[in-house]
Formats: C-alpha cells, structure tokens, sequence
C-alpha cells in the first residue's frame, strides 16, 4: 500500500484518470476546497453517470441494501442505485470523519489499513487477499 500523496485539488483533473480507472481513489481535504467539483468532471470525462452517496445521509441499508431470505439464510439485495451491469462513477461524498466505514470492493484490493470501525461489501464469490478484522458481507 502507498502512503498518502498531498495534492492540489487544481491537479486532481490530471491525475484522476490515471488513478481512479485503476482503484479507489480518496480524497481528503476541507469542506469547500474544490473535492467534489473533479469528481464529477472526471466521470464526465469517461463517459459515465456520476452518482453521488452523501455520506452524512446515509443508512447501512443505503450501500449494503436490504436483507432477504433464500435457502434459509439472509442475503443481502443491494439497491438499485449502486448495483449495476453498467459501468458508473460512484461518489461517496462528505463522509464524516468519526464514522464506522464501509469499505465497497471488487475483492481485488491490496491490504486496506482501517483504524475505525470498518466493514467489507464483496461480490459472492470474491476473497479478498487478507484477513478483514470487520465484518464481510457477500452481495450475489
């Protein structure tokens, strides 16, 4: 895993295609310094719908989706914004610092360091490389 890189949010236009088509990028800065603006510009970019999650208005059930029955166990149905055969732009945006989190991957991701609450969202059938220390809930 690499260490943090401080950025000009003026640069964030050049380096976003580079990063974000490759993994999940994190943006971290103060309310109103341009994080936002580049985000949706980039989608754009590509193509793609930017759909944007505010963090501070957010449920678990608003990622994880709502639990359901099948063959005697619970499986999670994630909802119809976030769960998609097209590619899109997923923008979790304003997340507050202090939250739990919940990490949404493809299972292909390098060790993640986590120091707050934390929990995976994983394709059935995905693994991810490490030992996850949250919870890991399987969306089929």
């Amino acid at each position: 895993m690499q260490a943090a890189v401080t950025v000009a949010p003026a640069r964030l236009p050049e380096l976003l295609p580079g990063l974000a088509t490759v993994r999940p990028v994190f943006l971290r800065g103060a309310p109103g310094i341009g994080k936002s603006s580049p985000v949706r510009d980039f989608a754009d970019s590509l193509g793609l719908e930017c759909v944007s999650l505010l963090g501070t208005q957010l449920a678990p059930e608003d990622l994880i989706g709502v639990p359901r029955i099948r063959n005697g166990r619970s499986v999670f149905c994630p909802p119809e914004a976030i769960a998609r055969d097209e590619p899109y732009c997923l923008f979790l945006d304003d997340f507050p610092s202090a939250a739990p989190v919940l990490v949404v991957t493809d299972g292909r991701c390098d060790v993640l360091r986590v120091r707050r609450e934390h929990a995976y969202l994983i394709p059935q059938g995905a693994r991810l490389p490490f030992t996850a220390r949250g919870p890991v809930f399987r969306v089929s």
